[in-house]
């Protein structure tokens, strides 16, 4: 698929030159994670530059215009550049003195909790701490693996895995055509009505996977929370099977998107809802049960926020028998 450039315009624009040289034709999947495309090693190496200079930011020895650019540069890096990121976490996390691994960390988990690509998955929780014997943020690399499982449970029961091999704009010498997102355009308006249209004419996939993984991105909050409403103004345009599929699969900020739209249009999809009761994400989880309680004023069978799996199991057969007893609609 070709992906949706990072830095959310309305219309179109063509890129630049590319600092590396890029093969021509398709790419191939990178063989240890099917979602990527498989890098040169020159191309891997200008992403170790990337990271390597946001360290030297994070760490002091990067100040100034350089300083500007290696944020901005670090905050663009999109999945091709996970394996790059998790060799500069494990470079980070021996820096005692300094967080770079903290926000590197931070960067990957969102890109993982979109994924769902079950080798890239796994590659990431054997080599997330890779020859990292002592480190105060050993926590952190835990945690990151933690994530990939929890990420691989949430999607065991959907075993298709992306075949995203198209190259990211910034790592070719030419790209098409392509929309571009600006924070500026993602006001209410005339204008994001205008690139609402422009989405509508993408591959719902396309859209959807990238949007998410924006959404999904903490670094940036505004932009976050920008992209959180384009993707609900996106599903309220939608109709009932496209929301109920994407209630069932995506990343986590998609089918968050789609149950608020549920919600909103007053569609009884409980049963789908209620599936997602069991899902391992907490804020999903509670999107869900909000929907649930917006569609049925009055029905609420938790579960609460804080509750442990049993607890959540209870919910979730509490809901499905109170479903059974409506006639399933």
């Amino acid at each position: 698929m070709t992906p949706i450039l990072w830095s959310l315009s309305v219309g179109f624009m063509m890129l630049g030159q590319s600092p590396l040289p890029s093969e021509a034709g398709p790419r191939k999947p990178n063989p240890l994670a099917p979602s990527l495309p498989l890098l040169t090693d020159k191309e891997e190496a200008f992403l170790d530059g990337i990271i390597n200079r946001f360290i030297q930011f994070d760490t002091g020895r990067l100040a100034g215009a350089e300083g500007k650019k290696a944020v901005a540069d670090f905050q663009k890096l999109g999945p091709e550049a996970i394996p790059a990121l998790i060799r500069g976490l494990n470079r980070a996390a021996t820096i005692e003195a300094s967080c770079p691994a903290v926000t590197i960390a931070r960067k990957l988990a969102a890109l993982l909790k979109s994924s769902q690509d079950l080798e890239l998955l796994e590659f990431a929780r054997e080599n997330i701490g890779a020859g990292v014997t002592q480190s105060r943020h050993m926590g952190v690399i835990q945690d990151l693996r933690v994530t990939c499982m929890f990420r691989k449970r949430a999607i065991g029961r959907n075993t298709r895995v992306l075949k995203t091999v198209a190259l990211p704009a910034y790592l070719q010498e030419a790209t098409p055509p392509r929309l571009v997102f600006q924070e500026s355009n993602l006001e209410p308006g005339s204008r994001r009505d205008r690139l609402l249209q422009e989405m509508e004419k993408r591959p719902p996939g396309d859209v959807l996977v990238d949007l998410g993984a924006v959404a999904a991105d903490g670094s940036n909050a505004k932009l976050q929370k920008w992209a959180r409403a384009l993707l609900d103004d996106y599903f309220y345009r939608r109709e009932s099977d496209d929301l109920k599929k994407s209630l069932r699969e995506g990343p986590l900020e998609v089918r968050a998107a789609a149950a608020r739209a549920v919600a909103k249009k007053k569609l009884h999809l409980e049963r789908e809802l209620i599936d997602i009761l069991a899902d391992v994400s907490a804020d999903l989880r509670q999107t869900a049960r909000q929907a649930l309680v917006h569609l049925n004023p009055g029905v609420d069978f938790g579960p609460e926020a804080e509750d442990e799996p049993a607890a959540r199991t209870r919910a979730v057969t509490k809901w499905r028998e109170w479903l059974a007893r409506q006639g399933e609609r």
